[in-house]
């Protein structure tokens, strides 16, 4: 009985087939269906976390908070980019989606420790409700590296994937297992304008501002 290819077997054919190292009749061959036309829906990532291990748990949500880092830095740069462009509200709009990712980056570093220590003594619903969260600002963050790449107009920005997470039957967790995170100060677009217009005259007149004593 033949079954569907798994997801990593899919987007490796694909990339092949991209690449121009595989051709389209090879891959047929090779899997009997049309790859790369597979509704998206059937090649998703999906995590059951009843048939999962300890192991499994760590690996998965390391590599979860490797990607937090890189998005992170990824939103950094680009607030760098928008810097260089002096447009304030591009600035503004990166700055926003960067404070809630740096505080969604704590939660996934906190959840992470926690995970191991709940690991370390053997406790499954604690480890399976860090592992929830792991998950949930793994998936912000990435949505937030798209939304700053689209504060600057990326023509092609950060596609975050989609991994689904299923809990266990009586083991869903309680509505809010999320931390609620502070609002992030941005200043006013006004306010940032008005300086920048300043800046000019403050320093034809020498006015600069000086280094506290």
């Amino acid at each position: 009985m033949s079954s569907l290819p798994t997801a990593a077997v899919v987007f490796a054919l694909c990339f092949l087939l991209g690449s121009g190292f595989l051709d389209s009749a090879s891959a047929s061959t090779i899997t009997g269906i049309d790859l790369c036309s597979l509704d998206a829906a059937a090649t998703s990532t999906e995590i059951d976390l009843c048939g999962i291990d300890y192991s499994d748990m760590l690996d998965i949500a390391g590599g979860w908070m490797s990607d937090d880092r890189v998005n992170v830095q990824r939103i950094f740069e680009t607030r760098q980019q928008a810097r260089e462009t002096k447009d304030v509200i591009q600035l503004n709009c990166v700055n926003e989606n960067l404070c809630a990712a740096r505080s969604y980056l704590e939660v996934a570093e906190q959840a992470f420790l926690d995970l191991q220590v709940a690991v370390s003594q053997d406790d499954r619903a604690e480890a399976e409700l860090l592992f929830l969260v792991s998950h949930e600002a793994w998936k912000r963050i990435g949505e937030l590296r798209t939304g700053a790449e689209q504060c600057v107009g990326a023509v092609d920005p950060f596609i975050p994937p989609e991994v689904q997470v299923d809990v266990c039957p009586g083991h869903e967790p309680p509505p809010d297992y999320f931390p609620d995170l502070p609002a992030c100060p941005v200043p006013a677009p006004g306010t940032l304008a008005l300086l920048g217009g300043l800046a000019p005259t403050l320093a034809r007149l020498g006015m600069r501002r000086t280094p506290p004593r």
